[in-house]
């Protein structure tokens, strides 16, 4: 079904029951995902109508594929977007390790980061500093710190980040 005006369409799905939604995103991505020859290729609107549905393992596959995809063709707002999807599905899966869910902060940082949203990019490397194995030291700029790389990299960078966002290298307090 179709709408022609954004505004009937809007006012039809609010007036849907939210089991009901859940039920119409889950049989959407489920048929979209049976029929599709390349899923990959609609990975946003996968993870959009799995995470709706629930179906936290397969938005989180989905949305992390699309946030990759996003960011190879440097478009980080968007890849940024993917990524918090992609968190907020993990969030509700208790088996995804914590590196995981560090590295996809620091991605979602990495985005942030390179569109100049400093405070954004501050809560994502806390974010991926919060499920670090190791700590590390800090690096002294935000581009030291993001060419630091290994595990500690979330570390660095958000502590570099957060000193050149005038927090002190503190977590930022939020608003």
């Amino acid at each position: 079904m179709r709408f022609r005006r954004s505004l009937l369409r809007d006012a039809a799905y609010e007036g849907l029951p939210y089991k009901l939604r859940r039920q119409l995103h889950g049989a959407v991505a489920t048929r979209m995902e049976r029929e599709l020859a390349q899923p990959e290729e609609e990975a946003d609107l996968l993870s959009l109508h799995f995470l709706v549905a629930g179906e936290h393992r397969a938005a989180w596959r989905y949305a992390t594929i699309a946030a990759k995809n996003a960011q190879d063709d440097f478009a980080f707002v968007e890849a940024a977007r993917m990524y918090a999807r992609a968190l907020e599905a993990g969030r509700r899966l208790h088996d995804v390790p914590q590196r995981e869910l560090a590295s996809v902060h620091e991605s979602l940082a990495d985005c942030w980061y390179r569109v100049g949203e400093f405070p954004k990019a501050v809560d994502g490397y806390s974010g991926a500093a919060d499920r670090a194995e190791r700590p590390a030291a800090g690096f002294g700029t935000p581009a030291q710190a993001l060419q630091a790389g290994g595990e500690a990299r979330p570390l660095r960078a958000g502590a570099a980040l957060g000193r050149a966002c005038g927090q002190g290298g503190r977590r930022p307090q939020r608003r």
